[in-house]
């Protein structure tokens, strides 16, 4: 998924960033030349231009601008031992900290919205009904250095670097990989690909939008609900999960289980046939 950027770009953007990384370089070359030791320890060296393509908004400019700042400043990179021998600075342990905080924030919110919203089946609101699924992968994170192996934090304190640049389009990774895993256990590689390549094509970000305001079908675990407690089967799971996603892109709904094909680019149009859907094609 590709990242859109958000961010207007000024020279004296470009200017602080590369003279930011300049600064940030230079000294883990000169902390490594006094003590190679500390080289395993240390953070790696950045790029100017990688950030520059990952930054997506002017909130992970500044965040990115503070970060590169606090490293530079004098004791950050002291070495912080955890209880199972885990090393690392205490600078990436001060990021990673504010990483999981503004995470769990985020998560606390998207629970408390999913929590709150009305389920949609069929495209009929139901008033009564509240959602848990997917509460799950909401939880908040744990920092856990105490109990992690040096792998481990190196993984996790990765994963937060990543969830600090384009915590949209992580959501929205996370969303439409819950997704295809839920399909991969009942549908076949071709109900998969259309379902993913619609999702994609109308806009992950628009279908986890209508997940959040309550359109049932297009919850992960939809597929498990329609086939074993609704019992119908999964071809017509997955013409439902596909109707949900023409209803919110505007597409003609479609009212036949032989589907075929995936949608022509910029035509708003049902599916031109590609496979077809039927009994022999079910699990």
């Amino acid at each position: 998924m590709s990242k859109q950027s958000k961010i207007r770009w000024r020279d004296r953007d470009t200017e602080q960033l590369a003279r930011k990384v300049k600064n940030f370089n230079a000294k883990l070359t000169r902390l490594t030349k006094n003590n190679p030791a500390l080289a395993d320890v240390l953070p790696e060296r950045v790029s100017a231009k990688a950030l520059k393509h990952d930054i997506t908004n002017r909130q992970e400019y500044n965040r990115v601008i503070k970060a590169l700042s606090a490293f530079t400043e004098k004791g950050a990179e002291s070495v912080v031992t955890g209880k199972q021998g885990v090393t690392t600075t205490k600078w990436q342990l001060q990021q990673v900290k504010k990483a999981v905080a503004i995470e769990n924030r985020r998560r606390k919110k998207q629970a408390e919205r999913l929590s709150a919203a009305p389920v949609m089946i069929g495209g009929k609101l139901y008033t009564n009904v509240r959602r848990m699924a997917g509460m799950q992968a909401m939880q908040p994170l744990q920092i856990r250095l105490d109990t992690r192996t040096q792998l481990s934090w190196e993984n996790f304190a990765k994963y937060m670097e990543r969830q600090m640049l384009g915590g949209g389009q992580a959501d929205e990774q996370r969303y439409l990989k819950s997704c295809t895993d839920c399909w991969s256990r009942l549908c076949t590689a071709s109900q998969i690909t259309l379902l993913k390549d619609t999702m994609e094509r109308i806009g992950v970000g628009k279908c986890l939008k209508a997940y959040y305001n309550g359109v049932d079908e297009l919850r992960p675990e939809y597929i498990y609900d329609a086939v074993y407690t609704q019992q119908i089967p999964v071809s017509a799971a997955v013409q439902n999960i596909l109707n949900s996603m023409h209803r919110i892109a505007g597409y003609p709904e479609l009212h036949e289980n032989r589907l075929k094909g995936h949608y022509n680019r910029g035509v708003k149009t049902a599916p031109r046939n590609k496979y077809k859907f039927g009994e022999s094609e079910e699990k």
